[in-house]
């Protein structure tokens, strides 16, 4: 027998009027039922279960109802039994109850045996039906009809009038949701995925359908903590992670998409857009060892069509710049991936380009030459090809062509690289006036980069303009505070300038600092404090700290040989310093020996032209970091 369950909510009737006043045998409810105390009170019980099972069942507590079913005799509670199962989602069992019920329960059964082929007529039939379990049962899968078959509005109908049944059905509320997000609208979904949520947080599928929302609105930061609680319930879904990793690309934070990219590498190794994101974007930050990682994975996998010129093209270039940095001496297969990628793109000179790098790496110079013939024929507005031909007349000591292709270069691509280039090769040529201008021009574009900043200094320190080479060295300690060679060089600009008590200050402040300093980890650190005691000594000369100045010169006869090279415009007044001190007679004559030796070495450096590579090298030491 079924129970009625009325199209309104109807007021609770006490259970005494619906048994009547009294219980016993004589009561009129028993008479009416024809049974004796015993059976009114089975039936009492009976009615009992289903309306408990019925109210756990409305309300979501699909386990707990079952089990207040199963209490009871199947053959009485068959009907909520289907109904319970098939509210758990075990349509079968539903049907199995169901089947041998009779009509319409049967009816419902064979449905849900059929699967796909609903008669939307037999529903129509069912939905009005007075029983609660036939009704609801038919409009959910009316709905679910409405859904497979893209009748979007037919299917929240067919919900609201299920939910009057079943309110805390989420299952319901999910078709609910999906019908809203196709029609596009959002503020019914957004509520119906909160409803959901508020059933069951730990549905997965509700707070995608709400990040997705809050994508459109463009509530980002909203949208990412959504994704992320369905990740923490799902952190094997693809698709999610990956809807994570663009979504904190699109806000800017390169550091968690990486994260989200590798964690769906980790899950499908051979994602090629995964490969390509993280491969660019380390190449992009020039973190080229990471990226060459990443990139040679893509190209196992295969460059995707429309990237793939410019993928051949980092690779490349990838492949160049580990070979230069010693990392690996795999030339051959680099020199073959370069023909390959040549032939392939014959109209992309930069395989040609990055082929005479290898052959200068290699001292192949003709054969650099000859390819380098090629690309001025083909590509004479190219400006790396003008940088490469200054880089064989490096390899040739022709420094005026090295000027002439790197300004070349420079008319065809103001780049400050090509600036800074010419800046260097001025450096090595000594005229000091041009390498200021280049290397200002350089520093024109507003990005200040440090190791430009050095070079200015230097100009200008041989230059004798004292006063910008120290601005220029202010801006270099602003980018590299703890650098103790960068102090000295300051030190040394205060003595230059006159401004002895705060060149004392400053020496005598470095001295402390290299004593603390381990010399057994950093030997080298040993010429560079004996460039400091001498400097010491002088500044304490100067500010006629004579005993202090006496101590620091004995220290630094003690020590390994001097590291730097007095600037010029030091020995004239070192001489007068050293006779004015209360030194020892036989100090003062070791002392200016020195000097002298120093003055000789100076005039050596700038007569000396045509220098060899180890020899420029050693000259610029003097800008190396500690």
């Amino acid at each position: 027998m079924l129970v009625p369950f009325p199209k309104e909510k109807s007021r609770k009737v006490p259970a005494r009027h619906r048994y009547g006043k009294n219980r016993g045998s004589n009561s009129r409810s028993s008479r009416s039922l024809g049974r004796d105390s015993r059976s009114s009170v089975f039936v009492s019980a009976d009615e009992e279960c289903r309306r408990r099972a019925i109210e756990l069942l409305r309300n979501g507590f699909l386990a707990e109802g079952i089990e207040v079913l199963l209490e009871r005799d199947s053959g009485t509670v068959s009907d909520l039994l289907g109904w319970g199962y098939f509210l758990f989602g075990d349509r079968a069992k539903a049907a199995s109850y169901w089947e041998a019920a009779g009509e319409p329960l049967e009816t419902l059964a064979a449905l849900i045996k059929r699967g796909g082929g609903i008669e939307e007529e037999v529903l129509g039939t069912l939905l009005n039906h007075s029983s609660m379990i036939v009704a609801s049962t038919a409009a959910w899968l009316s709905a679910e009809n409405h859904l497979k078959h893209s009748r979007f509005r037919r299917a929240v109908a067919s919900v609201q009038k299920t939910e009057w049944y079943l309110p805390k059905n989420k299952e319901l509320k999910k078709i609910r949701l999906n019908a809203a997000l196709a029609l596009g609208e959002n503020q019914l979904a957004e509520r119906t995925a909160r409803e959901i949520l508020a059933l069951a947080p730990d549905e997965a599928s509700a707070w995608v359908s709400l990040g997705d929302i809050q994508v459109q609105r463009r509530n980002f930061e909203e949208a990412l903590l959504s994704f992320e609680k369905a990740l923490e319930i799902q952190p094997l879904d693809v698709a999610l992670t990956r809807k994570l990793a663009r979504l904190s690309e699109e806000k800017g934070d390169r550091e968690k998409a990486l994260g989200y990219w590798d964690r769906l590498l980790a899950l499908t190794p051979s994602d090629q857009e995964a490969l390509g994101k993280i491969a660019w974007a380390y190449f992009n930050e020039e973190e080229y060892e990471e990226a060459l990682h990443y990139f040679r994975r893509w190209y196992e996998e295969g460059f995707p069509r429309d990237q793939e010129e410019a993928c051949f093209e980092a690779y490349g270039y990838l492949l160049l710049e580990e070979i230069f940095s010693g990392r690996t001496e795999r030339i051959e297969g680099a020199e073959e991936f370069l023909m390959g990628a040549w032939e392939k793109y014959p109209q992309n000179p930069s395989f040609q380009i990055f082929l005479v790098r290898l052959c200068l790496f290699r001292d192949d110079i003709e054969r650099g030459v000859r390819i380098l013939s090629v690309l001025e024929e083909h590509y004479p507005d190219v400006p790396e090809v003008w940088y490469e031909k200054a880089q064989v007349y490096r390899r040739r000591s022709d420094w005026q062509g090295m000027v002439s292709s790197l300004s070349r270069a420079y008319r065809l691509n103001p780049d400050p690289f090509y600036a800074v280039e010419l800046g260097s090769v001025f450096l090595e040529l000594r005229d000091w006036r041009k390498a200021v201008q280049w290397l200002r021009r350089a520093l024109s574009s507003g990005e200040e980069i440090p190791d430009v900043l050095h070079d200015l200094y230097y100009a200008y320190y041989k230059s004798w303009d004292f006063t910008r080479a120290e601005n220029a060295l202010r801006r270099v300690l602003q980018m590299r505070k703890s650098n103790p060679k960068l102090d000295f060089f300051l030190a040394e600009l205060f003595f230059l300038k006159g401004e002895y008590e705060q060149a004392f200050e400053k020496f005598e402040v470095l001295r402390e600092r290299l004593r603390r300093r381990n010399f057994r980890r950093d030997p080298s650190l040993e010429p560079f404090l004996t460039s400091v005691e001498w400097h010491l000594g002088f500044a304490g000369l100067a500010t006629r700290r004579f005993s202090l100045a006496k101590r620091a010169f004995q220290r630094a006869f003690e020590l390994p040989g001097i590291e730097e090279i007095f600037h010029p415009a030091l020995f004239e007044r070192l001489r007068r310093l050293v006779s004015e001190g209360e030194l020892s007679e036989d100090l003062k004559a070791s002392i200016l020996a020195k000097i002298r030796g120093w003055e000789e070495e100076e005039k050596k450096r700038t007569k000396t032209e045509g220098k060899t590579a180890s020899e420029r090298k050693n000259r610029r030491g003097r800008k190396g970091d500690v």
